[in-house]
């Protein structure tokens, strides 16, 4: 082979590795230039997915919070609160939502207020009718009789002796000697008003003092072993 073909032969080889490297660097741009087109159009499917999702976990938050609101449930207090609190761990962050969340976490404050004040008003209720029902029995009742005759003895005692041995004798008919004594100085229905509680040791001694008997005796209250718990009295 002559120097010219060999010469030739080397500058058709250079051309053509060039010829390749473009190619190829075209080739590969093309390749990137779809990988980014695919990675695109991925990307924003998947937020078009992750935004209908949102959405409708906002359309689903609203029908609930509404249904708490209205009080379209059988749910009870503590199953709202429950059903209140997994709403508001999804954090949605959306306006409308969080008006409805505040609107319900307010309905429910107040539901549960209003529960606390019928249960009080119940136990009150039940409590005055349970007092009522031993008045109505206590004056059968020997403790009733022996307490009542105490008293009476006791404010027309002859010597201060005589009336401490009385109040020592009657002191084991109480749980103790702090056992309240409350007297009513006034009633209307249910409602009683009340003078300054003091103790059956005090009032024991009051009647000592005073020497006279002026309230009667008009409930009291016994423990399991039919000790005296509480002394309801009332002006005569």
């Amino acid at each position: 082979m002559s120097v010219q073909s060999i010469n030739n032969f080397s500058i058709l080889q250079s051309k053509s590795m060039r010829t390749f490297c473009r190619l190829s660097a075209k080739l590969l741009m093309l390749m990137l230039v779809i990988a980014m087109s695919a990675g695109m159009t991925s990307c924003n499917s998947q937020k078009k997915i992750l935004a209908r999702e949102r959405a409708a976990k906002i359309e689903q938050a609203k029908v609930r919070l509404q249904a708490l609101l209205d009080d379209n449930s059988t749910l009870t207090l503590d199953q709202k609160y429950a059903e209140l609190n997994t709403i508001k761990s999804w954090n949605l962050n959306d306006k409308d939502v969080d008006n409805l969340i505040a609107k319900v976490e307010t309905k429910l404050n107040n539901d549960r207020e209003a529960a606390r004040k019928k249960a009080e008003e119940e136990a009150r209720l039940a409590e005055e009718r349970r007092r009522l029902e031993a008045a109505k029995n206590i004056t059968g009742d020997p403790r009733f009789v022996k307490l009542n005759t105490a008293f009476d003895a006791i404010s027309h005692a002859s010597t201060v002796d005589a009336a401490n041995q009385l109040i020592t004798d009657a002191l084991p008919l109480f749980v103790n000697q702090d056992v309240p004594v409350l007297i009513v100085i006034s009633q209307n229905g249910s409602d009683k008003d009340y003078d300054r509680p003091t103790t059956i040791k005090r009032y024991l001694e009051y009647l000592k003092d005073q020497k006279r008997n002026i309230n009667q005796i008009s409930n009291l209250f016994f423990d399991a072993n039919g000790k005296i718990t509480e002394v309801e009295l009332i002006k005569k």
